[in-house]
């Protein structure tokens, strides 16, 4: 039987989590501020105190244990450190899977307990002023390093929480993509072209198949200049410039904030002198403000959108100005402002290709 599988085990590291935070942080809630030397130190004279029969190696363990829940990602540490995982998914404490891009494999990783991984979530949302509970399961938003996470708690979740994790990887550059075997040296310059002559572009895919890491590659083409302002529900896009003004959506939480969705924010950023207009994703009403914005001179604007083809990107599209707008007529809208549509696509093996270009104007 491992040490984390033993009877009381997880009872003592609550204890010496309790101990070691007290002693370090005061009244203060342990989300990391703070010295980790002195917390280990703590941790160690606790364990002495109780006179906890451990071995050398497992006193190491436990006080990486204790530190990893305070300071890093718990059990999670060793994976979020690992270059070449790309997502986590956390299924319950005893299910934690990974992918490396080829598929979500099994890992080794477990928390303690149901409680341990409500901990972990209760953590890391409230780093951001975010819950979630019976009333409102799920939640989004991002951890210390950039990655994005995603948190669906029961009743929604079933009997366990459940975790997803987008590991934050800075942004490929647009011939990193092209050496990748993503596109070909026509296909690239295509593109680069499309930016430079500010096309309005949508880019389309399935999840995971790498739309925001191509936005993020085309953004950088732009000209240093000019005057992004991007609206996202979490901070994916990181391009390597200095005029790129993040907006992030906002949902209610209480009488006292209210929601701030893309709909709301597409209208702020054109009040923002912006150059050009990017949403991470449209997926709902936005679309049409989105839409309005490429038609009267927003020029050189970029989304993504979630669809199998170009063409089904087209019929998502329409539907949304549809439903947005309670008139079919909002399909012209999109005829006149968008300009091209890529679409891109991952393969069972996890490599990612742009698999058509659609100019549509």
């Amino acid at each position: 039987m491992s040490l984390i599988q033993e009877a009381g085990f997880d009872e003592l590291i609550w204890h010496l989590v309790d101990a070691g935070v007290g002693a370090v942080f005061g009244a203060a809630d342990g989300q990391g501020a703070g010295d980790e030397e002195a917390f280990r130190a703590a941790v160690a004279g606790e364990i002495d105190r109780l006179n906890v029969p451990l071995s050398p190696a497992e006193f190491d363990d436990v006080l990486d244990i204790c530190a990893d829940d305070v300071f890093r990602f718990g059990p999670l540490t060793p994976l979020m450190l690992d270059p070449q995982i790309t997502d986590i998914v956390v299924n319950g404490p005893d299910e934690v899977r990974i992918d490396r891009g080829g598929g979500l494999d099994l890992t080794s990783a477990v928390f303690r307990s149901h409680q341990h991984l409500y901990a972990f979530i209760v953590r890391h949302l409230g780093r951001i002023g975010k819950t979630v509970n019976r009333a409102q399961p799920t939640a989004d938003g991002d951890l210390p390093d950039g990655s994005r996470l995603h948190v669906v708690v029961p009743p929604v979740s079933g009997e366990h929480p459940v975790v997803s994790i987008r590991k934050f990887r800075l942004n490929m550059v647009f011939s990193d993509i092209i050496a990748s075997g993503a596109m070909s040296r026509a296909d690239g310059d295509f593109l680069l072209s499309a930016v430079q002559q500010r096309k309005n572009i949508i880019i389309a895919g399935g999840p995971g198949a790498g739309k925001t890491t191509l936005m993020g590659a085309l953004l950088d083409e732009v000209d240093a200049r000019q005057r992004i302002v991007g609206i996202e529900d979490v901070p994916e896009l990181r391009p390597r410039r200095a005029q790129y003004v993040r907006l992030l959506t906002r949902r209610s939480n209480g009488p006292f904030i209210l929601e701030t969705s893309a709909r709301d924010l597409v209208r702020e950023a054109l009040r923002m002198r912006p150059d050009r207009l990017v949403v991470g994703e449209v997926r709902g009403p936005e679309a049409l403000d989105m839409i309005s914005a490429m038609s009267t001179g927003m020029d050189g604007s970029m989304t993504t959108i979630h669809a199998s083809s170009t063409q089904g990107a087209v019929d998502r599209l329409n539907t949304l100005l549809e439903l947005a707008s309670g008139s079919d007529a909002s399909s012209k809208l999109a005829q006149g402002a968008v300009d091209m549509i890529i679409f891109i696509k991952r393969d069972q093996n996890g490599r990612r290709t742009i698999q058509a270009i659609d100019q549509r104007r």
